[in-house]
């Protein structure tokens, strides 16, 4: 690697751990008692904020990024929970992996490469890892996913014996056979027991009451069965899997010397980074992906962040195309990553103003909860409550066009009545037109849900009834309806505000990255959030605006 290029990874990192050990504090203070529940009150938003330039310094840009992540990191239900147990029980686990004599080779490599000490590299890894075991399981020891990934480390049975993890597939898949009725009969007696609970739910029936008696037993056979399972499947064993896991990442850096790359490349695959940096660097690719990160820059380190900011429709464009035919989790991961690094290191500084903060993000509900607490007091009932808001111009009407044809409202006689939006919320939908016009896109896109009365809404819901239950038939929910904090309902239909709208997910691949990467440029600037949504069996994007900048949106207004 050219000096000059080592000179700039050794600033990047250094300046990396400066941040990562301001924001960790004291690094294994236990969090006191968590305190009962109590409301949230929310003060006044200003609304009258300049928009965020189009052209923002690396470093504004990276700040908003991340301050839009902390209600994805740290507002979620399990959020409080699963950073307390990273904490609690990850972190010392980490901390003792990142010891093993075969790592402190490249620990002394990572120091050389980026001028601290091997003890200062050490730290910042090992706050790394943490962050990304936060991510990858929320720190549940016992943790399956989907894909079969198990473990706090989310091993695949074949990739955990290929790090050196012990793993019989079926003498495992029979333990858990055994476990998951007995956690359910758990769960069930747990829930009966709770005052108001459904005794006609679907399920309940096959749970007696006198199981009571009998918790205490249960519990303890469960405990055995899992520690029965860690000794025939060592991903189930946090102390193993995070070792191999941590052996496996620093091997990681021989081939992907940056610890933005390293991640990407253990989340979205090696093959997947090495053609990012194909595509990237076209004519310029030197033929290896390490000195693409190395020298990949006119001779200096080519980071993640740098690609992530200069990918586009018009400027690499292969690239643009590879990394939007990719999941949104794949494409931002490291932004995810340093989030969750950050959240890790607020509770640390200070448990009880994290888990303040944690309410005051509603967690359990969408960011348009936590933009909008009060939205519920200002949805639209019926049509005569339409017709006022039309008439006093609280809202305003959403035209079609050749490009954002808006879709006519179903069940209703009246259509145009629903094709309005606030003023806020129509001024952004020009703006994400006007964005995903700049990529050069002219296909259609089609306008889906606009502004709804509850009454409109609440019968939309009646046509399209839950899906069947089928078994096993786990107990309800009892605090979906009523988590924590103050604010809207989880089941809340913020169109019934005028506040949201929905475009419909193209079915064409080049129009659906364009219109992807315009709603990515503008979320990441804070001015909206969107979801990946799915409602009545149409994939579409559910769009809000952010409330600090009401009044430039409305601006922009036809």
């Amino acid at each position: 690697m050219p000096g000059t290029g080592a000179g700039a990874a050794r600033r990047t990192f250094g300046a990396a751990l400066l941040w990562v050990f301001c924001l960790s504090g004291c690094h294994h203070a236990p969090p006191p008692p968590a305190p009962a529940v109590a409301k949230v009150s929310f003060p006044p938003v200003r609304t009258d904020s300049p928009l965020p330039a189009a052209k923002l310094s690396r470093a504004q840009r990276t700040a908003l990024i991340l301050e839009g992540l902390h209600k994805r990191i740290r507002g979620r239900r399990e959020s409080l929970r699963d950073i307390e147990r990273v904490v609690r029980e990850v972190a010392p686990l980490v901390a003792a992996a990142a010891e093993q004599p075969e790592v402190q080779p490249t620990f002394r490599q990572i120091a050389d490469d980026t001028d601290v000490t091997p003890e200062e590299a050490k730290a910042h890894w090992i706050a790394l890892q943490e962050a990304d075991l936060l991510l990858e399981s929320g720190g549940d020891a016992d943790a399956f996913s989907v894909a079969g990934a198990a473990g706090v480390a989310q091993w695949l049975e074949g990739t955990g014996r290929g790090v050196g993890l012990a793993v019989d597939g079926a003498a495992s898949r029979r333990l858990t056979q055994e476990i998951e009725p007995l956690r359910l009969r758990i769960a069930w007696t747990e829930y009966l027991q709770r005052p108001g609970a459904d005794r006609n739910a679907p399920g309940a029936s096959a749970f007696p009451a006198t199981d009571l008696v009998q918790l205490p037993t249960l519990r303890q056979t469960v405990e055995t069965l899992r520690q029965q399972r860690r000794t025939v499947d060592a991903r189930y064993d946090p102390a193993q899997a995070i070792s191999a896991q941590t052996r496996y990442l620093l091997r990681l850096y021989r081939k992907f010397p940056g610890e933005d790359w390293l991640f990407q490349a253990y989340h979205g695959g090696e093959a997947g980074v090495a053609r990012t940096l194909k595509f990237y660097l076209g004519r310029g690719w030197p033929g290896s992906v390490t000195q693409a990160i190395r020298a990949g820059k006119d001779g200096e380190p080519l980071s993640y962040e740098e690609v992530y900011f200069t990918t586009a429709p018009a400027s690499h464009a292969e690239a643009f195309r590879y990394l939007y035919g990719r999941s949104d989790d794949h494409r931002r991961y490291w932004w995810k990553l340093r989030a969750s690094l950050e959240a890790i290191a607020a509770y640390r500084r200070d448990p009880e103003a994290f888990r303040r903060g944690w309410l005051a993000y509603l967690p359990g509900r969408p960011t348009d909860a936590y933009w909008y607490p009060d939205a519920p007091d200002s949805c639209f009932r019926d049509d005569t409550a339409l017709q006022g808001a039309w008439t006093q111009k609280r809202l305003l009407p959403v035209m079609s066009d050749a490009v954002f044809p808006v879709r006519p409202q179903a069940l209703t006689e009246q259509p145009g009545l629903y094709a309005g939006l606030r003023p806020a919320s129509l001024g952004l939908l020009r703006l994400v037109e006007k964005t995903y016009r700049a990529t050069g896109m002219t296909k259609p896109v089609t306008v889906g849900d606009l502004t709804l009365t509850t009454v409109l809404s609440a019968r939309e819901k009646e046509l399209t009834p839950p899906k069947p239950l089928h078994p096993p038939l786990w107990p309800p929910d009892a605090d979906r309806l009523h988590p924590p904090g103050a604010g809207p309902s989880p089941d809340f239909d913020f169109h019934t505000t005028g506040l949201a709208f929905d475009l419909l997910r193209p079915t064409d691949e080049a129009q659906r990255k364009a219109l992807e990467y315009a709603l990515d440029s503008l979320q990441d600037r804070r001015i909206l959030a969107y979801a990946d949504a799915k409602d009545r069996n149409e994939r579409r994007y559910h769009i809000v605006p952010n409330p600090i900048y009401a009044d430039a949106l409305s601006r922009l207004t036809p």
